[in-house]
């Protein structure tokens, strides 16, 4: 995997500069990256949500050809056209979102589409893992308290998605209803969990219209298009 390459920039250039193209990826590259991983760090997990959550838009949703963006620190932005069209390696991905990704965004991940002439169409995403340190074990009640902490945000478009890291018990008709009673921010609210089968649940919390929707991916069905 590390002679591949790959050239910066060389999907479809946004119009929008906001979006800078040098930092959009086809899923299939950053598949290819995480295969040539031999470990995780918080970048190569919010790579991989943002597969699993790319098949559910276009199964779900409808459309295709999104390519997954990564925001980088404004003040690289110039920088970072220099890089354009020069190969790197794909195993070479990661240390470049490390240098230039900017942390403190509430966007983690967007998704980048062609839309009408040289418009895009853009979906930020914000993803968080829950189960962790304090939160371990989950349960409903942390599952509130873990939301409530979100509602600092100012109303804004992305879809919170939130992967367990654990199996819990979760009574979400609760949930849907603190959701329902509540001023969230985000546009939406998801939840993943992957199954010890390896399939991974999808539930989506916001919007409801009293009950969550589920759907179950196999792993296959995410991947086989990006082999």
């Amino acid at each position: 995997m590390d002679s591949e390459s790959i050239n910066l920039g060389s999907n479809p250039s946004p119009a929008d500069m906001k979006i800078h193209p040098a930092f959009c990826f086809t899923p299939k590259t950053l598949y290819r990256y995480l295969k040539s991983c031999s470990v995780f760090g918080k970048k190569e997990y919010e790579i991989f949500i943002a597969l699993i959550y790319r098949k559910i838009m276009e199964s779900e949703y409808g459309g295709n050809g999104y390519s997954i963006y990564f925001p980088p620190q404004t003040k690289y932005y110039q920088e970072l056209f220099g890089l354009i069209g020069k190969p790197m390696k794909i195993s070479d991905i990661g240390g470049l979102l490390d240098k230039y990704v900017e942390e403190s965004s509430l966007t983690d991940v967007a998704f980048v589409q062609p839309f009408i002439g040289n418009q895009v169409k853009v979906l930020p995403c914000q993803i968080k893992r829950f189960g962790l340190g304090n939160e371990t074990g989950g349960g409903t009640e942390i599952l509130l308290s873990f939301l409530e902490k979100q509602k600092k945000f100012t109303p804004n478009e992305n879809r919170l998605i939130i992967s367990f890291e654990q199996t819990s018990i979760i009574n979400l008709p609760k949930v849907i209803e603190w959701v329902n009673t509540n001023v969230f921010p985000f546009k939406e609210i998801v939840l993943f969990v992957q199954q010890k089968d390896t399939s991974i649940k999808f539930c989506q919390l916001k919007p409801n219209n009293g009950l969550a929707r589920f759907r179950v991916f196999k792993r296959e069905e995410i991947v086989n298009d990006l082999r």
